[in-house]
């Protein structure tokens, strides 16, 4: 989203291959771009943790939130796969 890649070829051999990460300075850029553009906000919730997320994200439709979230951003999604297919290629 940010124009950030990981490093080609960074999964290859790792158990999980959709967990990428970015550089190491591109991931604290990416943290200093978060820090000053997104609000943060603790909810505290009863028994259904899991239905009152549920019903924040629809009411809200935080755009980084793609797990059900109705107004989710299929460019987003596309440019994790992208980070995922780099992060998987062999060089």
């Amino acid at each position: 989203m940010l124009g950030y890649r990981p490093p080609d070829g960074s999964l290859i051999g790792k158990g999980n291959t959709r967990n990428y990460k970015f550089a190491p300075a591109d991931a604290y850029a990416v943290i200093d771009w978060a820090n000053s553009h997104l609000l943060v906000n603790w909810v505290p919730v009863s028994e259904n943790p899991e239905a009152e997320e549920l019903a924040l994200i629809r009411k809200h439709l935080p755009l980084l939130n793609l797990r059900s979230n109705p107004a989710a951003l299929p460019q987003l999604s596309a440019l994790r796969a992208e980070c995922v297919r780099i992060a998987n290629r062999s060089a």
